[in-house]
């Protein structure tokens, strides 16, 4: 469980990371008429990472670890090319950790 806790932590901080580094950016951009161009879609997409993230947190937390890499997977590489390169890999490493199986509850039958 603690790979599974270890997991949320990094793509938290990842996903906060991809958010904070294309604010400043575009902070920094919006003195330019190319700021506008360049830095808001970069705000929306961290933005609509963190969204993601928190879906997925939501997921890791009901035990559905593999709905929870499906939902976080575009948005980690997304982040690791176009945002924060350093969000966008913590974020991966974090899906790595997480389990590649999702958790059984009592009384839950596996059909397979």
């Amino acid at each position: 469980m603690a790979d599974v806790e270890t997991a949320k932590l990094l793509i938290k901080v990842g996903a906060i990371l991809s958010v904070i580094v294309p604010l400043f950016i575009g902070v920094l951009l919006l003195m330019t008429i190319i700021g506008i161009i360049i830095g808001l879609p970069l705000v929306v997409l961290g933005i609509w990472i963190y969204r993601r993230m928190e879906d997925a947190i939501a997921l890791v937390d009901e035990g559905r670890y593999k709905d929870a890499r499906d939902t976080l997977l575009i948005p980690s590489i997304l982040a690791l090319i176009l945002t924060s390169r350093i969000g966008g890999a913590l974020m991966l490493i974090g899906l790595v950790l997480l389990p590649s199986e999702n958790e059984v509850k009592e009384g839950e039958v596996r059909v397979y």
